[in-house]
Parts: structure tokens; C-alpha cells; sequence
């Protein structure tokens, strides 16, 4: 839930959307970014912050019921078809401009602004080509392989997502710096007074691109990040799993009542710790895996319960590990909470199971 203490900055992050709910009330989302929602309202807009709280709300609710596939087409169906008919559009106004100011003092602007929209649109349309080709057709694969038909592993991405996704993050910042270089050359443009009719009507629709842009890329990177922690989760989802199906049999053939409740605590962690796990990447719009790590078999083709044990250790090891690298790129604090709990227990988990494996080492207790 977003609350009125939160900075404007750590919302649009978590929630690229809302940065359209924050234009409609006239809150700056950028500059202003770094102030909670009550300091940027002010003391005096209580009626206000109560309705804008209640509009980005709703609309986190909302999107929060999306799948990756219906974000995706969101961002297809209305920025990117946008962008594809508003960008050739404005190249050809600034064509005319260019022609029109030649030879005159707003010359060397209007070039300036033709040549800079021009840059940004050629990055735009080949950032569009790769989107719409590549990265989105793998995105959408990665949930259908969560949709219960099968094992995610990196032969369904080739090199996998991570090297993608960091280039579309390059290319996202590229375009930022492609509208700053614009809205320099407009206000150059505008600053000769010669050209006003033209720069009048120019401005508000270099303004909703910037707008536009801006919006299109923090839900594009929302949705890429989203991809990269789900599938890094649903790893831990699957080891989890893993730990479950190994447990059962494993506090079976223990002879100790105490070391049997032993184990039996580990598996009720790790049951719970499949059940939180979905759960969190259900919240942040991914699919759990249904699928079970391999562990398992590596856990059977073992010999004798200390070696099953010791293995069983080391992958709890790893999945410590791995909860750490996930929760040092993670921001969503429920998700963070979460994980260090998760952490905590298989660090408890691990020395409680070491103790147990050098006393069936030492060999039955004396009575």
C-alpha cells in the first residue's frame, strides 16, 4: 500500500505507472521526486493528498492483477503505437521549419532541433525493433514455460535475459539524453522570438513525448526487471521444492524421535518457504514454476543418509547465497522482508542439520 510517506521517487519506481496519476494532480515526479507525497502537496492540500492516495491505490491494485503478457501489450498498444506515428509526424514539421528559418536567425536552432528528433528517432525505432522482435517474444515465452509447461532453464533464452535486459536498460537512458538535447534546441529555437507561431505549436507536443517517453520507459523497465527477479526467485522456488521432496524420505529413516522432529521443522520451513515465494512473485506479477529442482535426483543417486544429509546441506548453503545476491537488487520491501526471513531460517537450518550429521557420525547415543 502507498502511504503518504513514501518519497514520489521510490513510487514511480516500484510502480511506473502511477507517474500518469502524479501529472493529472500536478505533482512534480521529477524534480520533486525526492519529497515524501505529503511534503510535495504541502500542509494545505489535505483534500487533495487524500484523493491521490486513494487514485494510486487503486491503480497499484489494479496493475498488480496484470500479467507480464498484458503489461507488454499495454506498452505495445499505446506507446509504441504512439511513438510510431507522432515521431514521423513531428520530422516532418521540423523539416518544413528547417526550410522556412533558412537563412534567418532561428536557422542554426531549427537544424539543431531537426538533427537532435532525428537522432532520437532513429534510437527509438530500432529500440521498438528489438523490443517487439526479441526482448517481449522472450519475456512472453519465459511465462509461458511458468505456466506449468515446463522447467525454466537458459536453453529457453540462449544466453538468457539478463544481457538484454541491461541493453534495453542502455538504450532507455540513451533516450533520455536524446529528449534533454531537444529541449535545449527548443528553447534555443524559442529564444530567437522569430519563429513563435511555430514553437508555440511545437512545444506542447515535444512535451507529451517527452511525457510519453519518460512513462514508456519506466513501465518497460519495470516489466524487465520484474522478469529477471521472477525468474531468479522461481530458482528459489524450485530449490525449495526440491528440499521438500528430499526431507520426506530423509526424517524417515532417522531413528531418533528428537532428530526426526528435527527434520521434520526443516521440511515444514521449506513447505512454507514454496508457499511465501509464490506468493511474493505473484505479487510482483510473475507466475510461480510448478516445476522441482534437480536436486532431487543428484540427492538420490547419493549413498548413506550422512552423505544424503551433508548434500542436503550444501544446497541449503547455496540457496543462502542466492538469497543474498537477489536481496542486494531487490527494493520491494515485502519481497526484502520476506527473503531475510527465509535467510535467517536456512542459516539456522544449516547448523542445527551439521550438529545432526556429526552425531549419526559419532554413531547411537549411550543410554
Amino acid at each position: 500500500m502507498i502511504t503518504r510517506d513514501q518519497t514520489i521517487n521510490e513510487i514511480t519506481r516500484s510502480y511506473p505507472y502511477t507517474i500518469e496519476i502524479f501529472n493529472r494532480f500536478r505533482v512534480d515526479a521529477c524534480c520533486g521526486g525526492a519529497h515524501s507525497i505529503a511534503e510535495t502537496i504541502g500542509a494545505n492540500g489535505l483534500e487533495d493528498l487524500t484523493s491521490l492516495l486513494h487514485s494510486l491505490n487503486r491503480e497499484t491494485r489494479r496493475l498488480g492483477e496484470k500479467s507480464l503478457a498484458e503489461v507488454i501489450e499495454e506498452i505495445e498498444t499505446s506507446h509504441h503505437v504512439y511513438l510510431k506515428q507522432e515521431l514521423p509526424a513531428l520530422q516532418e514539421i521540423l523539416d518544413r521549419l528547417a526550410d522556412e528559418a533558412e537563412g534567418g536567425p532561428a536557422a542554426a536552432p531549427a537544424l539543431e532541433l531537426r538533427r537532435a528528433l532525428s537522432g532520437l528517432a532513429t534510437e527509438i525505432n530500432e529500440h521498438l525493433f528489438k523490443e517487439e522482435r526479441i526482448l517481449f517474444p522472450t519475456i512472453l515465452r519465459f511465462e509461458a514455460a511458468l505456466g506449468g509447461k515446463g522447467r525454466i532453464d537458459q536453453s529457453i533464452f540462449g544466453c538468457g535475459t539478463k544481457g538484454p535486459i541491461d541493453h534495453m536498460h542502455y538504450e532507455h537512458e540513451q533516450a533520455k539524453g536524446g529528449l534533454e538535447r531537444i529541449d535545449e534546441a527548443l528553447r534555443a529555437l524559442e529564444a530567437t522570438g522569430t519563429v513563435a507561431e511555430a514553437t508555440a505549436m511545437l512545444r506542447p507536443r515535444l512535451e507529451r513525448l517527452h511525457d510519453d517517453l519518460l512513462e514508456h520507459i519506466r513501465a518497460e523497465d519495470a516489466a524487465m526487471d520484474t522478469t529477471e527477479i521472477v525468474k531468479r526467485m522461481n530458482v528459489l522456488l524450485e530449490a525449495e521444492r526440491a528440499g521438500v521432496r528430499i526431507l520426506k524420505p530423509l526424517a524417515a529413516q532417522l531413528e531418533e524421535t528428537e532428530d526426526q522432529a528435527l527434520l521434520e521443522q526443516v521440511l515444514h520451513d521449506e513447505g512454507r518457504f514454496c508457499d511465501g515465494l509464490a506468493k511474493r512473485i505473484q505479487a510482483l506479477g510473475g507466475t510461480p514454476s510448478k516445476a522441482v529442482g534437480d536436486f532431487v535426483q543428484k540427492v538420490e543417486a547419493t549413498e548413506g543418509l550422512v552423505a544424503k544429509l551433508e548434500l542436503l546441506n550444501r544446497g541449503q548453503a547455496w540457496v543462502v547465497r542466492k538469497t543474498e545476491e537477489l536481496l542486494s537488487s531487490l527494493e520491494d520491501e515485502p519481497t526484502c522482508s520476506f527473503l531475510k526471513g527465509m535467510r535467517q531460517a536456512h542459516l539456522a537450518n544449516v547448523t542445527a542439520c551439521e550438529a545432526l550429521g556429526d552425531r549419526l557420525v559419532e554413531g547411537p547415543r549411550e543410554e
